[in-house]
């Protein structure tokens, strides 16, 4: 209970709540409408989850780890477990507009659209930047 009332009250701060404490979430990675290539991360924070997933264009839905330290929400939060990152190969999907979608326990939260650039393989070898442009 206390740890209920902790977080709520943080979330009163400046009295204005934009949304249930629950459901506050930052994507920090990707950027909305962000051109991505090569291997980056999918993350941000989410001040409470169950099973956090992420998928591509409305498919699999791929485990993310969720619970790493971020100081940075403990006013939002009421604590600092709260940051959920997936490392990804973008080279997975082919060149243009894809959609990235977040869930936690099988419900969407989140939507990010990119663009994506492929090289033509998912692990790209014997070429130096000269030979990419």
């Amino acid at each position: 209970m206390y740890s209920f009332l902790k977080k709520s009250l943080a979330a009163f701060a400046g009295f204005f709540v934009a949304a249930p404490l629950w459901a506050q979430t930052t994507v920090e990675n990707p950027q909305p409408d962000a051109n991505v290539s090569g291997i980056s991360l999918v993350s941000g924070w989410r001040c409470s989850a169950g099973n956090i997933t992420v998928s591509f264009d409305g498919g699999t839905q791929y485990p993310v780890s969720y619970g790493t330290i971020r100081e940075d929400t403990a006013a939002v939060c009421g604590d600092t477990n709260n940051g959920f990152g997936f490392l990804w190969n973008w080279g997975r999907l082919s060149d243009g507009s894809h959609t990235v979608q977040l869930f936690d326990n099988g419900t969407q939260f989140a939507e990010v659209n990119v663009t994506v650039t492929n090289y033509g393989a998912e692990f790209l070898s014997g070429h130096t930047n000269s030979t990419l442009a």
